[in-house]
């Protein structure tokens, strides 16, 4: 083991030390108590990470567009509902937390696939959404919101926070937009599920689970396009990038349409099925992240 390692060792040490002296002279455990024992907790993963070769300070900093899009978007939407609504940031962040990530990480990923640059980075806003969704899981929505100012303003504010993070994030947001067949195939997906659903049901709840399925729709669509037209193309590696970056956009407008849907189920209450639907967006979003950025395996080397 060489000395830097051994640094990072003791570093890590360190904390789960201060842990440990935390625990046992504290007389009285408040939640503040509770929030600095699992900071110091994270900073032993985090220096870990990095005695083991995983630096994380250099992931988030390769990917800085990224990280600026996460905590814009995160901190816009938390600020509107902390004055539409009078929730607090830690109940916003469980729930949006991970799906804004997996936005912020396609946006990025369209981006470096089609400048051929190491797109594995593009990742690093979905881990650290989902890390943050991890810690505010027993947040809880009150059952009744009452708003501030007119409900009409929750749509408009909502599709402007994911346009604002989307500019912020995107090296070329006007090329995501330019071909509207790119976002006809994911919002008609969600469309063509919302209308067979029963019509008797919740508003909020048909158009939660439209847009989730109409996500995995598009997935396993564009599975099939990866499959049968972008690997085909395999003389052309421009070809295949750029084949791959539309694809992505068909994911990345899914995500727009359960965002929105996400946002407004949770102004009207109806949070039961939130947490479940979010982890079946990352069911289907890690699997098509994985099936076009598929990493060797260890038998391969």
């Amino acid at each position: 083991m060489d000395m830097l390692h051994q640094i990072y060792l003791l570093i890590s040490l360190f904390f789960l030390l201060s842990v440990i002296l935390f625990l046992k002279h504290r007389k009285t455990k408040s939640q503040s108590d509770a929030n600095w024992i699992g900071i110091l907790f994270f900073l032993a993963v985090f220096t870990a990470l990095a005695g083991l070769g995983g630096d994380p300070l250099w992931l988030l900093f390769q990917n800085m567009e990224g990280m600026i899009g996460l905590v814009t978007s995160l901190t816009l939407i938390s600020i509107y509902f902390r004055f539409q609504y009078a929730v607090s940031a830690e109940t916003v962040l469980k729930y949006l937390g991970m799906p804004i990530g997996f936005l912020i990480s396609t946006i990025s990923a369209i981006d470096l696939i089609i400048k051929d640059d190491f797109f594995y980075i593009s990742l690093t806003p979905a881990v650290i959404g989902a890390v943050i969704s991890a810690f505010f899981v027993d947040r809880e929505i009150p059952k009744v919101l009452v708003p501030r100012w007119s409900r009409n303003l929750d749509l408009m504010v909502f599709c402007l926070i994911i346009l604002i993070s989307t500019i912020v994030t995107a090296a070329n947001p006007v090329w995501l937009f330019a071909n509207p067949l790119v976002w006809i195939v994911p919002f008609g997906c969600a469309g063509m599920v919302f209308f067979f659903l029963k019509q008797e049901r919740e508003l909020e709840t048909k158009l939660l689970e439209a847009s989730l399925f109409g996500l995995l729709i598009c997935v396993a669509i564009s599975l099939l396009i990866y499959v049968t037209v972008i690997l085909p193309a395999g003389d052309s590696l421009e070809e295949q990038r750029q084949g791959g970056a539309v694809t992505l956009c068909h994911i990345l407008f899914s995500l727009f349409c359960y965002l929105v849907a996400l946002q407004n189920s949770m102004v009207k209450g109806s949070t039961e099925k939130l947490v479940r639907s979010n982890w079946h967006l990352a069911e289907g979003y890690v699997f098509i992240i994985f099936i076009f950025f598929a990493p060797r395996s260890l038998i391969s080397f």
